[in-house]
């Protein structure tokens, strides 16, 4: 039986350049946005090693994925799923932002697919 995984994905926008954002991070741009999910499908079939290896969890982190549409991740998961075997509980996790939230958006990324979202603290710094 084969190891299972956990897949990270991450996602590098952004809607500011913060201080304490330490990765690679673009701004939010909708055709930066489709560049990076054509390399991110492209990565996906590229990875054939894992083809057919059990999934117990995904983790959208990096910048703020929670600004990738909903239907652009459930795109995402649809794919992984043709790829990779998802276990039946599998946790889908996506970084959230509060700000970047609102009752109409948490509806759809739960029906993207999201099943746990990841709110971190940022900095302790008011003004950051």
């Amino acid at each position: 039986m084969s190891a299972t995984l956990g897949l990270y994905i991450h996602v590098p926008f952004c809607r500011t350049r913060c201080r304490y954002g330490d990765f690679y991070r673009v701004g939010e741009n909708p055709a930066r946005q489709a560049s990076f999910l054509a390399a991110l499908h492209r990565e996906i079939v590229g990875t054939t090693e894992f083809h057919g290896q059990r999934v117990d969890t995904v983790f959208f982190g990096g910048g703020r994925p929670a600004l990738l549409a909903p239907a652009l991740i459930a795109a995402v998961l649809d794919h992984l799923r043709e790829v990779f075997l998802f276990a039946p509980e599998v946790e889908v996790t996506a970084e959230c932002n509060p700000s970047d939230l609102n009752p109409e958006r948490l509806a759809g990324l739960r029906a993207a697919g999201l099943n746990r979202l990841s709110f971190g603290v940022q900095s302790f710094c008011d003004r950051e």
